[in-house]
């Protein structure tokens, strides 16, 4: 298959959701396929340089929902990405081939492939990692729409549809609890600590400003001057995350690592070395960080949100959100118990096993090529998406009109309004 796959963010950005198109993209080389992304220009996809084709496209970092003229850049965006299309589909017509079928993941790329499917036939498949309006809307529509869990597919059901499920997949020769991290843990000066790692987008779903309140709790409260937490991941909450921590007295306690690369060496590194997984999220399509840290070894404590009971279930503890003493407790309460950690950690190296890429990658594969059978050439099914174009443009218009005068009344500055990544008040 000539298979491309359009995202705005995995040319720079190092989330959940961009390391699975990242590791996508590469088994699907792997298996002989071409494979051409269009992304924003940034330095994340470097490593697969030899393995895909990418293509560029200017545009700003960061939330377009954060921005005044949130929706002239995600036009602009997605008017650069048609153009770029445009180029690629003459030089791939002049060798008489085609683009095979689109893999696109959020709803603004969704959107543009139902153009590139009225004007050139190519079917799409869109990956459902979260469920806001807009996605749900777009996943109607899609010729192909895989649900990365039974949570995300349960959302479609509400919509009338019904998803393939196939969940992310892990290399696990990459994450094991055999990696070695002697070096890395010298280097910090962190032997004898006991490490609470957090990877995630610094946002305000993944409400890390609890973290940093259940610190305090342990750290200045309970005196527990050997904890050390680790976050590592950049995003909008960083300044407010440095705010809390200089006010809670804890930079020697708690760091802020930054952006790691997830195909850098380091990263599993830091998972083998910690003691523990905290995550206190607000929401979850699939938490992409729970397989990671089970495939290394670690227990997990995260919340009892979205998808976060299915993928993690017994491997750690969920508790409810937004509870900073319970939170502290709990940690406290899970360390001090080294029967229950090495059950936790046995069960998850097993259960870990469902999620190899080697055991993933053949339902990939098969969907995608049924997907690829279903070019729209025939001026019905162009008129069909022109239609359903005009019709959801209205619906989604009038939703999002009601949804924002709702939100209005309850807004407070750092708050997330649930509705997805980009789903955020300022």
């Amino acid at each position: 298959m000539n298979i491309l796959f359009i995202n705005r963010w995995v040319g720079y950005n190092e989330g959940g959701n961009e390391t699975h198109i990242k590791d996508l993209m590469y088994q699907f080389s792997k298996k002989g396929h071409t494979v051409t992304v269009i992304t924003t220009q940034g330095d994340s996809l470097d490593y697969l340089k030899d393995k895909i084709h990418i293509e560029y496209v200017s545009g700003i970092h960061g939330y377009y929902s954060y921005r005044f003229l949130g929706f002239l850049y995600a036009f602009v965006f997605n008017l650069k990405c048609f153009v770029k299309f445009i180029e690629l589909n003459k030089k791939l017509r002049r060798k008489g081939e085609r683009f095979d079928v689109l893999s696109v993941h959020f709803s603004l790329e969704a959107f543009l492939a139902r153009f590139i499917k009225l004007f050139f036939g190519v079917p799409y498949v869109l990956v459902l990692a979260g469920d806001t309006l807009f996605e749900l809307t777009e996943g109607k529509r899609a010729d192909g729409k895989v649900a990365i869990s039974n949570f995300m597919n349960d959302q479609c059901k509400k919509y009338g549809y019904s998803a393939e499920i196939i969940p992310k997949g892990i290399d696990l020769i990459r994450f094991n609890p055999n990696v070695d991290c002697k070096d890395l843990l010298n280097e910090n000066k962190l032997g004898g600590k006991v490490l609470i790692l957090t990877v995630c987008r610094l946002d305000p779903r993944k409400d890390l400003i609890t973290l940093v309140e259940c610190a305090n709790e342990i750290i200045n409260k309970k005196k527990r001057r050997d904890f050390m937490f680790l976050i590592i991941g950049e995003g909008v909450e960083r300044r407010r995350l440095e705010e809390k921590i200089e006010n809670y007295g804890l930079k020697d306690n708690v760091k802020l690592i930054g952006k790691v690369l997830n195909s850098s060496n380091e990263l599993p590194r830091y998972y083998t070395m910690s003691n523990l997984f905290v995550l206190p999220t607000l929401y979850e399509g699939f938490g992409w960080v729970y397989i990671e840290a089970m495939a290394s070894g670690l227990p997990i404590v995260t919340t009892k949100v979205g998808s976060n009971e299915e993928v993690v279930g017994d491997i750690g503890v969920l508790i409810k959100p937004r509870d900073h003493v319970l939170l502290a407790d709990t940690v406290l309460k899970i360390l001090d118990d080294k029967e229950n950690i090495e059950k936790m950690r046995k069960s998850g190296l097993e259960k870990v096993k469902a999620y190899s890429w080697d055991n993933i990658m053949f339902n990939y594969e098969g969907y995608y090529l049924s997907v690829s059978s279903k070019k729209c050439d025939s001026l019905s099914c162009k008129l069909f998406v022109l239609l359903s174009i005009f019709t959801d443009i209205i619906f989604v218009a009038l939703k999002s009109f009601v949804n924002l005068f709702i939100s209005r009344k309850r807004r407070y500055v750092g708050s997330w309004s649930g509705v997805g990544q980009e789903g955020m008040n300022k």
